[in-house]
């Protein structure tokens, strides 16, 4: 009885002949409110498990640029200036009085540097090349040739 009722009310939805009572019959019957109480649930729950999904994400990008930051090596160098220190100990200032302290040098006997020659290198020559054809294929190569030369290859 009951889906003859939702039957005929939906032929005179479709007829556009139904009357406000008769849609909220309508409705009641087939549980609109509920059904629709249910997908706005389920609607706002998947909406909030996206929001925190993608400010969980936004939160693990944010750490991951800061790690990179914080662990890559700096490009440019510190710049470092040197102090510059004066001497702490008076200058010396040499007595007129005494006589000056003459030094002598004595001449060493002259050192001759030798030279070695190196030895001349020989020029590289070219090995020759190998008498057994080395395989070289395009799309024109028959299958059992291309084995055949590998065979050969393997073996030697």
């Amino acid at each position: 009885m009951k889906k003859d009722t939702i039957q005929e009310l939906l032929a005179k939805r479709q007829e556009g002949t139904l009357t406000d009572s008769e849609l909220d019959e309508l409705y009641r019957l087939t549980g609109r409110d509920e059904v629709m109480a249910r997908a706005d649930r389920r609607a706002s729950g998947i909406l909030r498990n996206r929001q925190i999904g993608a400010g969980i994400m936004g939160f693990v990008a944010v750490i991951a640029v800061g790690a990179v930051l914080l662990f890559s090596p700096t490009t440019q160098p510190a710049v470092e200036t040197a102090a510059t220190q004066t001497p702490a100990a008076p200058i010396e200032v040499p007595d007129m009085q005494q006589p000056p302290v003459q030094t002598t040098v004595e001449s060493a006997a002259p050192q001759v540097a030798v030279v070695k020659q190196q030895p001349k290198r020989q020029p590289v020559t070219a090995k020759a090349k190998p008498t057994e054809p080395v395989v070289m294929c395009n799309s024109q190569c028959d299958a059992d040739s291309v084995i055949n030369d590998i065979w050969k290859f393997l073996t030697a």
